[in-house]
């Protein structure tokens, strides 16, 4: 396994045409606002957090999908302990601009 960012976003599997990363965060944290250079699709397997972008915010649940359009800043704010899957192209990254 890989660590994609010091946010507890793991790789799990990366093939020629996809990667698929695991994101678990504890209740109260946030994953700072960060973007995909390729559109990604996240699948909620526990937990609840708001998925904010700049004017709209959507929550997530257990059982939620998304698909995050590319280049869209976002962060994720967890209400309650949070676990989700990943899906991107296998040659995309994700930026947090931030933390530079």
């Amino acid at each position: 396994m890989n660590t994609l960012t010091p946010f507890n976003m793991t790789e799990l599997l990366h093939n020629d045409h996809y990667k698929i990363a695991t994101i678990e965060l504890a209740a109260g944290t946030n994953m700072p606002r960060h973007f995909s250079d390729c559109e990604g699709f996240l699948i909620v397997e526990k937990g609840s957090a708001l998925l904010i972008y700049p004017g709209q915010t959507f929550e997530l649940s257990s059982g939620s999908n998304l698909s995050i359009p590319p280049n869209e800043h976002h962060l994720i704010k967890v209400i309650e302990d949070f676990k989700a899957y990943l899906v991107l192209g296998n040659k995309s990254s994700v930026t947090f601009p931030n933390l530079s």
